[in-house]
């Protein structure tokens, strides 16, 4: 009986630290902070119909749809958020100059062709519309075998330019501060999934929580307070960029 107890205990004890680390405490919750940040920024630039390329879950859509019109997502993988499925480097299923906006939120890695993709986005864009885009200039590999590309800022600004498209605006998703905080934050959460033992998983994943957490969040303050020292943003998280189709 006790040892039905102890277990029962054990996978109770072990779901909820799960539900905490997905929704506070996992490194990517502060990139995802940081990038939501930048985001808000660009709120000015949106109206009208609006296209989530690369939409996924839509996790950035409440951001952004007060001030739309219609908000369609788009995908290459099906899902409950996507309205509809199509390839991104090949034609999709619009006119030229259908939407007023179009976002493309951390999809760019994820195709083996982005100026194919950024070229197909500049032809559904109205003239005068504009384009938001996130990318990760540095970022651990995610999405595999689907991860191909990083992106700095100068080859986005070089991409846009290609398919027609002014860049106007360009903002850093965090600081070398916030790199380094999730870079420990990574090593440890990895580190912690080597062991058999659900009893030293289990203690390894409080130890994640009562000194790694606290950790990350601590790079994650010095980020906010230190964010305007341009020798921190030699390396981020990755870019935000608002371009203007010509």
């Amino acid at each position: 009986m006790n040892n039905i107890i102890n277990k029962t205990y054990a996978v109770k004890l072990s779901e909820w630290l799960s539900k905490m680390e997905f929704n506070y405490l996992a490194p990517t919750v502060i990139a995802t902070r940081l990038l939501r940040k930048q985001l808000k920024k660009t709120v000015q630039y949106v109206n009208g119909d609006l296209l989530d390329v690369g939409c996924g879950t839509r996790p950035y859509e409440q951001i952004f749809l007060p001030y739309t019109n219609r908000y369609v997502g788009l995908d290459v993988v099906a899902g409950p958020r996507v309205d509809i499925l199509a390839d991104t480097t090949r034609r999709l299923p619009f006119d030229d100059e259908t939407y007023d906006t179009v976002i493309c939120t951390e999809m760019l890695e994820h195709t083996q062709h982005p100026r194919k993709s950024i070229r197909e986005i500049s032809r559904v864009l109205k003239v005068r519309g504009h384009v938001i885009i996130s990318a990760p200039f540095t970022h651990k590999l995610h999405g595999e075998p689907h991860d191909y590309y990083r992106f700095s800022h100068h080859i986005l600004k070089i991409m846009l330019q290609e398919a027609n498209l002014e860049p106007l605006e360009i903002h850093c998703v965090g600081t070398s501060m916030a790199v380094l905080g999730r870079e420990i934050g990574d090593i440890m959460y990895a580190f912690g999934d080597v062991f058999r033992s659900k009893s030293l998983r289990i203690l390894m994943r409080v130890m994640r929580i009562t000194i790694v957490t606290p950790i990350i969040w601590l790079f994650y303050i010095l980020d906010c307070v230190l964010s305007n020292f341009r020798f921190l943003k030699s390396n981020t998280l990755g870019f935000v960029v608002v371009a203007k189709k010509r």
